[in-house]
């Protein structure tokens, strides 16, 4: 999925709202200011605010797990231009 979004010039992430804050599964690389304000992001929404997913572990390890995929793919995929975007990232 990542791939095809990338292919369409669509980058964006995946969060999973399973707690206070949103974990950021797969995402390797310093996650700043810079790459926060613009980028886009989807959440997952399987705890916190969620009523749907209250006690559903299965659901949560899900939508970790596609989000790690998800984006460990596109950090590879849009590196050159999450680079170019953030000066700050041009060290790691």
């Amino acid at each position: 999925m990542a791939e095809q979004a990338f292919k369409e010039n669509n980058i964006y992430f995946i969060a999973v709202a399973d707690g206070i804050d949103p974990s950021r599964p797969g995402f390797d690389i310093p996650f700043t200011s810079c790459i926060f304000k613009n980028t886009k992001w989807e959440m997952l929404w399987v705890g916190a605010d969620s009523q749907y997913c209250v006690n559903r572990e299965d659901i949560r390890t899900q939508a970790k797990s596609y989000a790690l995929n998800f984006n460990k793919t596109m950090v590879q995929l849009a590196s050159k231009h999450l680079h170019e975007m953030c000066p700050e990232l041009r060290k790691h």
